[in-house]
């Protein structure tokens, strides 16, 4: 079965969501008892674009005029969205390509000839509104309930998400499935640890927090923790991953830097921005730990990449790092570096080489059953809907 899934972010905006397509690419490709082939459409000039991102997915990369807010084809798509309800403009190109189902990015509408399920990765604006304007709190409201109504499923990533959307839309819970993705980090594509060295300028041991710089990120925690041990002359490196860019709150990276002239700590943590993938897969290969801070997440990725890795994790305590519950976990409170701070000693304190690879071995064996469950999870979302759509079909007959 061919499946449409929607990729428009040409500058990387989040790649939360890059990551979270190829995890998904991935795992249809070691589990191809699910039949799901998965077709990336995206806008005319992104073709190549998509297909180096992509390369190693096995996913199909399709030019697609429906894709992006610009062009005839889209605009009139639109319009009789708005009209009848659905598009039949974009659902007839779907069927001419032979695709099944449109799935996660958008919907086609009531009454459309092809089915499509909506995914919601969170709903950080009705739990930190304070992080939002009124408008884009608006603006996120409106596609929700859009998105609710014009869908014939929804995915959401926790259980957590689940119920903020039951108290969100309880007219649409009965519509929302969880699918917990599954990370896939394959080490052999990594670089020496000298090379990590040398490129980013580090001996030594050291903590990697791979988060995009967001409000909500928290990276004041981190940055407050390394100036108590700096203070208590115990420095400890971080090094810090991830898209300086932030449209929302292009401010946000300026105030990052003043916290760390503020704690004294501009050799303790370092900001690395976006890296390779033989880069990033090399620094959580090599780190103490992996920390995520954050105050908010749909499904973390550091845990699931942690979990993939067998590493040891450092984590905010928040709803959902409880919920994904990896193996290795400690827990402060968010608001609270000195519990960060006394984490990290721990960590410094029982880090031990060769009690990690065995800690990556068991990862590794247990890793491609996780990877085929995840595809096989989404198969059984995608059989719901279509047995949805043949009852209703049976019943207007």
């Amino acid at each position: 079965m061919r499946v449409g899934f929607i990729f428009s972010d040409r500058k990387r905006a989040w790649m939360g969501g890059v990551n979270y397509l190829r995890n998904l690419f991935l795992a249809f490709a070691t589990a191809p008892e699910t039949g799901i082939e998965p077709v990336l459409l995206v806008p005319p000039d992104m073709v190549e674009d998509a297909r180096g991102e992509f390369a190693d997915t096995g996913v199909t990369v399709l030019a697609c005029p429906y894709v992006e807010g610009r062009g005839l084809a889209k605009t009139a798509g639109v319009a009789l969205k708005r009209l009848i309800g659905h598009d039949p403009l974009f659902a007839g190109w779907l069927k001419r390509h032979g695709i099944a189902l449109l799935s996660h990015r958008t919907t086609l509408g009531r009454g459309s000839a092809v089915p499509s399920i909506a995914w919601i990765p969170d709903f950080q604006h009705l739990v930190l509104p304070e992080l939002y304007t009124e408008e884009v709190r608006t603006r996120r409201d409106r596609a929700f309930r859009r998105m609710a109504q014009q869908s014939d499923a929804m995915i959401v990533s926790s259980e957590d998400a689940r119920g903020n959307l039951a108290a969100f839309l309880p007219q649409a819970a009965d519509k929302a499935h969880v699918l917990h993705f599954v990370a896939d980090m394959a080490v052999e594509g990594a670089v020496s640890r000298a090379e990590l060295e040398e490129t980013y300028g580090f001996s030594g041991p050291f903590f990697f927090l791979p988060n995009q710089f967001w409000a909500h990120k928290n990276h004041a925690a981190a940055i407050r923790a390394l100036g108590l041990l700096r203070a208590a002359g115990e420095p400890v490196l971080v090094l810090a991953s991830g898209n300086v860019a932030n449209k929302f709150d292009p401010a946000h990276i300026d105030r990052v830097h003043a916290l760390i002239e503020e704690c004294g700590v501009a050799d303790d943590f370092r900001l690395v921005g976006l890296v390779p993938r033989s880069h990033l897969l090399a620094l959580m290969r090599d780190c103490v730990a992996l920390i995520n801070p954050s105050r908010f997440e749909g499904w973390s990725s550091t845990v699931e990449e942690a979990r993939t890795l067998g590493k040891r994790v450092i984590l905010s305590d928040i709803p959902v790092h409880r919920e994904q519950a990896p193996p290795r976990a400690d827990y402060f409170a968010p608001d609270s570096p000195e519990e960060l701070a006394d984490a990290m000693r721990r960590a410094l304190s029982e880090w031990d080489p060769v009690a990690e690879s065995s800690h990556a071995a068991a990862a590794r064996a247990d890793f491609s059953r996780r990877q085929k469950e995840f595809a096989r999870e989404y198969r059984a979302i995608v059989d719901c809907v279509l047995a949805g759509r043949g009852q209703l079909e049976s019943r207007e007959a």
